[in-house]
């Protein structure tokens, strides 16, 4: 039987499963950028995003494999966070992730990547975004430079 990859709207049950998956993924792929909260402070903030956000999940063959939040400000999209289980990385579920949101948001969509993070900037140039700004870090919590990215 074939995969399936499914995408829902998060419910409060996602939520321990959703903090896993981002902890996960921040671990395995952004050591560079340590985490200024606790891990039960990081489940808390998912927790509030769950009822407050449009935080969409990935899942396949129910199992939650990425989250993705957007939101609208600025008279623009934003992909405020996206992430994806270290396991399921290079299986087209972010690919997926940001094709709805274009679908959902429309042009122009704009993001944040730290500008260490070579493996995100490869992946967003693929799907057609390019850097429009470059920051100092100062306006993140971790204190690394990154990027303002934009799809138009």
């Amino acid at each position: 039987m074939p995969d399936i990859l499914l995408f829902r709207i998060a419910l409060q049950p996602d939520v321990k499963a959703i903090t896993e998956l981002y902890l996960a993924s921040r671990r395995a792929f952004l050591s560079f950028a340590v985490l200024v909260h606790s891990d039960e402070s990081v489940y808390r903030w998912i927790d509030n995003m769950v009822t407050t956000q449009c935080l969409i999940l990935a899942e396949k063959n129910g199992v939650i494999v990425g989250m993705m939040v957007l939101s609208k400000k600025y008279n623009m999209g934003w992909i405020e966070q996206l992430y994806i289980a270290p396991s399921a990385v290079r299986q087209g579920i972010g690919s997926s992730l940001v094709k709805l949101a274009k679908q959902r948001l429309g042009a122009p969509i704009r993001l944040h990547i730290f500008q260490k993070n070579s493996r995100a900037q490869c992946f967003y140039e693929r799907q057609g975004f390019k850097i429009i700004e470059l920051r100092n870090g100062f306006a993140n919590e971790e204190r690394c430079p990154d990027a303002v990215w934009e799809w138009s």
